[in-house]
């Protein structure tokens, strides 16, 4: 028995030892940082041109460091959001990109509104500290703003009306919060929807829902382009 007990005590030491700020310690000490920041997105909101009146491209300039976003190797020195979410990080956009880096899920992490489940708040906060300083660390914001977007809409189980998107896109420098380049893109639905239905759902419904998805990705992939067109910036984005 004695053995026994010599053998186990370094090991609760250990776990003693190890154990460090739990995710809800390290949210309330990073609060007032991401408090500063949303301060400042609302800021940037206030510099850009009311809608419709990006239509003329600004340049880029040479950036350094270049823009990286990389969603396979989770590499991000830039945030994309919607224009929506500069004023509210919290808002669920009509239309959401969901080209999200590190900072928008941080800003919503240490918000009001936590979407992270009360069960996981006692957890070690290691990975969680880890995530939060990479969020401080971003560069770059590219904000996207939807300009019209008129959704396709399914006629039947088989025809759909095509839907379209107009957007303008910001690249602000979160050093200065200046805009250092701005551009209009547009995109479409698809001319052919293949899907797979499930019997119980509506037909109709589930065609418009797919061919709403594919002007969602030709808005992503043209974003993309333009992004590693202009800007030279290392894109690589997962559907």
């Amino acid at each position: 028995m004695r053995r026994w007990l010599r053998l186990s005590l370094p090991i609760f030491l250990l776990a003693q030892i190890a154990c460090g700020p739990s995710i809800s310690d390290v949210l309330k000490t990073y609060g007032p940082r991401f408090r500063e920041k949303r301060a400042q997105f609302q800021s940037i909101a206030k510099t850009l041109p009311n809608p419709g009146g990006g239509d003329e491209a600004r340049p880029c300039p040479a950036m350094s460091p270049a823009i990286v976003f990389d969603e396979r190797g989770k590499r991000f020195n830039t945030e994309m959001v919607m224009s929506e979410n500069l004023s509210d990080p919290d808002a669920a956009p009509n239309f959401d990109l969901r080209l999200n880096g590190d900072l928008l899920v941080s800003l919503k992490w240490t918000g009001p509104k936590n979407p992270l489940s009360s069960s996981v708040l006692g957890d070690s906060g290691d990975d969680m500290t880890k995530s939060l300083d990479s969020a401080l660390a971003t560069r770059y914001l590219v904000v996207n703003r939807v300009v019209s977007l008129v959704e396709p809409e399914a006629r039947d189980e088989t025809l759909f009306s095509a839907g379209r998107l107009a957007l303008e896109s910001f690249v602000v420098d979160l050093a200065d919060n200046k805009t250092l380049c701005s551009f209009s893109l547009s995109a479409q639905t698809a001319s052919n929807v293949e899907y797979l239905y499930k019997a119980e759902q509506s037909q109709q419904n589930q065609l418009q829902k797919f061919a709403r998805s594919t002007l969602w990705e030709d808005a992503r992939r043209k974003l993309a382009d333009e992004l590693r067109r202009r800007a030279r910036a290392e894109i690589v984005i997962t559907d």
